[in-house]
């Protein structure tokens, strides 16, 4: 079998061996994925004492397969089975009477175009909001300030019976949900209006990009059911109560046909 030839090239063709086993390193360990890169570094400490082509075309072959098969694990996990979301969305769709919400401007919607979210609580009680929004590729949308503390966060999702709430506010530009947008083509809108908010609820809308779509319905939904302290020490259940708005996202370029 041919080996390299020279010192030149065999050091060269190390060097490039070793970048992109650092970038795949980095790729993985990015994924949580620790067992690959091991192998990875076995791999170029093999090519080194190895100084045979062969050794790298199997070496790059296997990085780009493994390389696929975690991007097609991630994607697959990231957005969940469609039918699975679906059905953990229609969990959350009650029709509550309790709370009324109005997207501004009126659907369709232009993909990246900025909207309000009108919220009115027709509870007899206050509350707080969630909200976050589901496209149709099953990616999931919280608003959430993030750039906020969680005391902050909950006074901003507060919201007093009788009370509406728009966000963002118009024309306020610090505003901490300046900015929401149409995402992408097809979405789902899912509110709650809950008696209490415990910090745990707002972690997983806060952890959205890190965790599949199916596992923060099901977190969230498994949390809304669970009893909470009261204030003598026993437990009670959260009051809450939600509904899910469908409405249409569409490109620039379909608007305008």
């Amino acid at each position: 079998m041919e080996s390299f030839k020279g010192d030149g090239a065999q050091l060269t063709n190390f060097i490039f061996t070793a970048i992109g086993g650092l970038a795949a390193i980095w790729f993985f360990l990015e994924k949580g994925v620790v067992w690959i890169p091991i192998l990875i570094v076995i791999g170029v400490v093999t090519v080194w004492f190895c100084k045979k082509w062969l050794c790298v075309t199997i070496f790059t072959s296997l990085t780009i397969i493994l390389v696929s098969l975690v991007l097609i694990i991630d994607y697959t996990n990231n957005n969940g089975n469609g039918d699975e979301i679906l059905s953990l969305i229609h969990k959350f769709d009650n029709q509550s009477l309790a709370l009324q919400v109005e997207i501004q401007p009126t659907p369709p919607l232009i993909v990246g175009q900025e909207i309000y979210l009108h919220f009115t609580n027709n509870s007899n009680s206050n509350g707080y909001f969630l909200a976050f929004s589901i496209d149709s590729e099953g990616k999931l949308f919280s608003f959430v300030p993030k750039s906020l503390k969680l005391p902050e966060i909950q006074r901003y999702l507060k919201i007093d019976k009788g009370q509406t709430i728009i966000i963002p506010q118009p024309n306020v530009p610090e505003d901490p949900f300046i900015g929401i947008t149409a995402k992408t083509v097809g979405s789902h809108l899912v509110v709650i209006l809950i008696d209490e908010l415990p910090s745990e609820l707002v972690g997983i809308l806060l952890l959205e990009s890190e965790i599949s779509t199916s596992k923060v319905l099901t977190n969230l939904h498994e949390k809304l059911s669970k009893p909470v302290l009261n204030e003598v020490g026993g437990t009670r259940r959260l009051k809450w109560s939600s509904l899910v708005i469908d409405y249409e996202t569409v490109s620039s370029k379909t608007k305008e046909d």
